[in-house]
């Protein structure tokens, strides 16, 4: 994890009250970045590149619990010109 991930989830974090870092969730594998409890959303920091099929497997795994997932995209690798097939999946999610 980078610095600027872990940034973002502390902001993130104390913005929300009764939110949660790095929430594992056993039954389906996966540890959230960010947890809203309250309106049971999922914020997924994303700093580093990610494939299309990875996105849809969180939303997927995420919503099965009935969250929904709000991707957050560093612009070290993304909000180009040209977006890729997984960013327009995190795009169109929500």
């Amino acid at each position: 994890m980078s610095s600027s991930h872990l940034a973002i989830q502390k902001v993130l974090s104390k913005s929300l009250p009764g939110s949660r870092l790095e929430h594992r969730f056993p039954s389906i594998g996966r540890v959230a970045d960010v947890v809203y409890f309250p309106k049971k959303i999922i914020f997924e920091v994303q700093c580093s590149p990610i494939s299309l099929k990875e996105v849809q497997k969180r939303n997927r795994d995420y919503l099965s619990l009935g969250f929904t997932v709000i991707w957050i995209l560093h612009d070290r690798h993304y909000n180009k010109k040209t977006l890729s097939l997984a960013e327009r999946a995190c795009r169109k999610i929500g």
